[in-house]
């Protein structure tokens, strides 16, 4: 294992024309000349030294202790050579709750939300309602469901036992029961009862597209990002065997990329579903995918 730098070593590696920060502000300026974006460096610093992005703002001449100054020039390095934020600070809000991240699992991104609103939307809150979720990753959809839904009986799926275990660790940190189960797509959920409803949120790009190898795609798993020539494999595989496992009127809710609603739409057209609709992101993409089983 490799040994923790001193800050020392680790601010040998700043331009010449920057220093090791000694206070908060001096943090800030420093992010500032290394062209990291300002509410990234809020983020990142607030994350290593234990505070809110309002008390860094207003508290600038806060001393930093030796080990936090080393870990925030790290940080700000690395994030300048593109590693992501929440990599860096372990952490990701999604939905209003705090969760743990590790490269193990995709960073839950504002676009998901999109699903969860809808979800809400279609459905109030009543008993003995059993969701999937399916490629759960840091479990963000099936924990952010359970909170606003507590009565429902969530399950969630992944093939990775690490993955898994950020999940369980965030349910256990926000006080949510999720069962969890590890397996590839349906493969846990053979001899249980079917579901009110399936969401996911697969992998969707294309093996080629160009995007993998730019920004925070870079650094997260491979195997939660690409499906197949086309992006549409996992989806394929999902709008195939989701009706063994739903009951009768049961919604399956998919996320994709935003060239991709027509072709999932005919997915679910050919595996049974009806009222068949997609929705857009914040960004005015088409995000979301749903139907019903005739």
């Amino acid at each position: 294992m490799n040994q923790p730098r001193s800050c020392h070593e680790v601010c040998a590696e700043l331009p010449p024309n920057a220093k090791s920060p000694e206070n908060y502000a001096d943090a800030l300026r420093l992010a500032s000349k290394l062209d990291i974006a300002a509410a990234d460096a809020q983020i990142l610093i607030s994350g290593i030294v234990g505070c809110s992005r309002a008390t860094l703002l207003a508290f600038g001449e806060r001393k930093l202790e030796s080990h936090q100054a080393g870990a925030i020039v790290e940080a700000l390095l690395r994030h300048q050579q593109g590693e992501p934020v929440a990599y860096l600070i372990r952490r990701r809000e999604f939905f209003g709750l705090q969760l743990a991240v590790s490269e193990a699992c995709l960073i839950p991104r504002a676009d998901t939300e999109t699903l969860v609103e809808k979800v809400l939307e279609l459905f109030p809150d009543q008993c003995n309602f059993r969701v999937m979720d399916l490629g759960t990753g840091s479990g963000a959809i099936a924990l952010a469901l359970k909170a606003q839904r507590k009565h429902w009986q969530v399950h969630a799926s992944d093939r990775s036992l690490e993955a898994l275990a950020i999940a369980r660790q965030n349910a256990e940190a926000l006080g949510l029961n999720v069962q969890f189960h590890c397996g590839d797509w349906f493969t846990p959920f053979q001899h249980v009862e079917p579901f009110a409803l399936i969401v996911s949120n697969p992998p969707y790009i294309a093996d080629v597209d160009p995007h993998l190898a730019q920004g925070d795609l870079r650094f997260e798993p491979m195997q939660a990002l690409s499906s197949g020539p086309d992006g549409l494999d996992d989806l394929r595989t999902l709008t195939t065997q989701a009706p063994g496992f739903l009951l009768p009127g049961g919604c399956l809710m998919l996320e994709h990329g935003y060239q991709q609603a027509p072709a999932v739409q005919q997915l679910l057209d050919h595996a049974g579903f009806t009222e068949i609709n997609s929705i857009k992101d914040l960004a005015g993409n088409w995000r979301v995918s749903f139907g019903f089983l005739r």
